[in-house]
């Protein structure tokens, strides 16, 4: 079920999103600093895909190494179930993505 609605704030989508999970607050506020748009484009993504808190820092810390630029280039390169397939390996933890670059 969507936690996120359009006349939510950026706050409650944060709230919303990261279930209390620090580093999960840490990203989507990085996130959402770096681009707003993209940002709630991607928080739209992640609730359809209900990836969420523990999960959601772990695509950010283990899937993309903390680094905001490649979030968007996965964003814009990856479908969702390739995401949760990075995620979800049974290693307990993420795999790095290979970023394919565009020339």
């Amino acid at each position: 079920m969507a936690r996120i609605t359009l006349n939510g704030s950026t706050q409650d989508i944060v709230i919303k999103m990261s279930e209390g999970n620090p580093g999960c607050i840490q990203y989507l506020c990085e996130l959402f600093s770096s681009d707003p748009i993209k940002a709630f484009k991607y928080c739209l993504r992640y609730d359809a895909a209900e990836l969420y808190g523990s999960r959601l820092y772990q695509f950010w810390n283990d899937c993309c190494g903390r680094n905001i630029e490649i979030v968007h280039k996965v964003m814009e390169q990856y479908d969702d179930e390739e995401i949760l397939r990075h995620i979800d390996n049974g290693k307990g933890y993420g795999t790095p993505f290979e970023i394919k670059e565009v020339m």
